[in-house]
């Protein structure tokens, strides 16, 4: 298998770990996936060294990440997914 580039959220810092929720879809065919879809995701556990990299961090972060068979091997921040998620999500709100 050959690493794959998905979208992933900090789910939660713990300790001297970050855990992820990797979606297992391919970041280019993002379009065909919704990301409110959680039964495409896996959580996964990464060093926070290796997060912190990245500057300031945060529960809901959107990253891109490189990854094969649950483990990660680069991580970058998407600030633009992120914004997009969280106009998508007001969206929906507001039709509550």
């Amino acid at each position: 298998m050959t690493d794959m580039e998905s979208f992933a959220s900090i789910d939660r810092i713990e300790g001297n770990f970050v855990v992820l929720e990797v979606e297992l879809v391919r970041a280019q065919e993002r379009a065909e996936y919704d990301f409110l879809d959680d039964d495409q995701t896996v959580f996964v556990d990464v060093p926070k060294s290796m997060a912190t990299k990245l500057g300031d961090i945060r529960e809901g972060d959107i990253l891109l990440v490189t990854h094969q068979d649950g483990i990660i091997s680069n991580i970058c921040k998407d600030d633009v997914e992120k914004r997009k998620r969280v106009e998508r999500l007001a969206k929906i709100m507001s039709k509550i």
